[in-house]
């Protein structure tokens, strides 16, 4: 079974490209909290890099930037390139699903907040009862 799950944030704002046959695709970066620490104890960071295909490329791109706190579940590829004479071996993402991590508190209410606003709102209007 070939399946990661990893939550973090995006290390950079999206590339996103439509390349010439119509397939939308995204990189990210993942800036992922490992279990190694340094000297003084603080957790390092795993370097994830991620690509996502068509409506997943297009909603990442749209709504996560730099900082983003997202989670992933991702396919590894590992592939390899040629580089000053040197074979470089990589391991990508192909990110299958995703979920938005942080909230704009601004944005969302909590339902009971959005119901209490809305029932003293009606209260607050004159209502013409028809008898």
């Amino acid at each position: 079974m070939n399946q990661c799950c990893f939550t973090g944030r995006l290390t950079q704002d999206v590339d996103y490209r439509l390349t010439e046959n119509g397939v939308h695709i995204a990189k990210f970066g993942l800036a992922v909290r490992s279990a190694k620490k340094d000297k003084s104890g603080k957790a390092l960071p795993i370097f994830v890099n991620c690509i996502c295909f068509a409506k997943t490329a297009e909603t990442v791109s749209s709504y996560c930037k730099k900082g983003s706190h997202i989670g992933v579940v991702a396919t590894a590829v590992d592939g390899s390139y040629e580089k000053d004479g040197k074979k470089v071996f990589k391991i990508e993402f192909i990110v299958n699903a995703f979920d938005f991590l942080d909230a704009k508190k601004e944005e969302i209410k909590p339902l009971n907040e959005a119901v209490q606003e809305k029932a003293l709102e009606s209260s607050e209007e004159d209502i013409e009862v028809p008898f």
